[in-house]
């Protein structure tokens, strides 16, 4: 009822809205403020679905910010986090742009999936962890030990760098390129809100689904040809409880916006990837 009433975009951003208000620390003239924002945006109602919403799912606490999350690096290293620009994100609109979110645990093979469905679906792959991985080795990166510091920890990047570089790499792809696979984003309810708020909806999300312990003997094997900082039993394990506490809830959030598409990976690749397609396909029903 809610969806059809106020539109997707409305609904996540009242989410958005709320999960601010939620967590946000107390502030003189806080509630005026809030009520001029639901004023100005006309989105009251919005809002109190939103409230309703999300009593009813896990809630994610507010990130904090990037000197809290980083623990043991000092906040006067850390360089300003870049600031989203999306005065271009009318060119990524939900009438001719298609995004469907990848997630899955670590090792799961949400890449090899994805290398099938460009080379069938015609599909733009963008690996977030890829674009994190080559922003750390950037010469001259200001985030580089930043990204290096949650990557080996197992955690979460903040939104602000990831974001900006998902959006530099969809728009640097062909004008003509208007379907992207986004790979292993979101990671958190909050990640997905913004994105879908401020550059586009999402189609669909494919969460691909197997074990721990499969997992953990996939990542083992590729460990021994990646050279990834992040394929060793320590770094594994802290992504195993990133994983379940922040990805998990993105689960849920999505499925019950009927946008969730689970595929059980265990098997073959080509048994997987038959699996993979016949969600794929509904897009064209969505």
């Amino acid at each position: 009822m809610f969806l059809s009433r106020f539109g997707e975009r409305g609904f996540l951003g009242a989410l958005r809205l709320v999960r601010h208000l939620s967590t946000a620390k107390a502030v003189p003239g806080g509630s005026s403020r809030i009520g001029q924002r639901f004023a100005l945006t006309g989105t009251v109602c919005s809002g109190l679905a939103a409230g309703y919403y999300y009593s009813s799912i896990p809630m994610v606490s507010a990130a904090p910010s990037a000197a809290e999350k980083t623990g043991a690096m000092q906040s006067s290293a850390l360089p300003p986090l870049p600031k989203l620009d999306t005065s271009h994100s009318a060119a990524f609109n939900a009438e001719n742009t298609t995004v469907v979110f990848v997630l899955g645990g670590p090792g799961v093979g949400k890449g090899t999936q994805c290398t099938k469905l460009v080379e069938e679906f015609d599909f733009v792959h963008i690996s977030a962890g890829d674009l994190l991985r080559d922003e750390r080795q950037r010469k001259g990166s200001p985030y580089g030990e930043l990204i290096e510091h949650y990557l080996r920890e197992g955690k979460i990047v903040p939104h602000e760098i990831t974001i900006s570089l998902i959006l530099n790499a969809m728009k640097s792809s062909s004008p003509s390129k208007n379907r992207f696979l986004i790979d292993g984003f979101p990671r958190n309810i909050d990640q997905g809100i913004e994105f879908e708020t401020a550059i586009c909806p999402s189609k669909m999300v494919l969460f691909f689904e197997c074990g721990e312990d499969e997992m953990l003997k996939r990542l083992m094997v590729r460990s021994q040809s990646s050279g990834r900082t992040d394929d060793n039993v320590d770094s594994i394990k802290k992504r195993f409880r990133t994983f379940q506490d922040s990805t998990m809830p993105v689960r849920e959030f999505y499925s019950d916006l009927g946008k969730l598409r689970a595929v059980n990976c265990v098997g073959s690749v080509g048994e997987v990837y038959e699996r993979t397609k016949k969600a794929v396909h509904e897009l064209a029903e969505i």
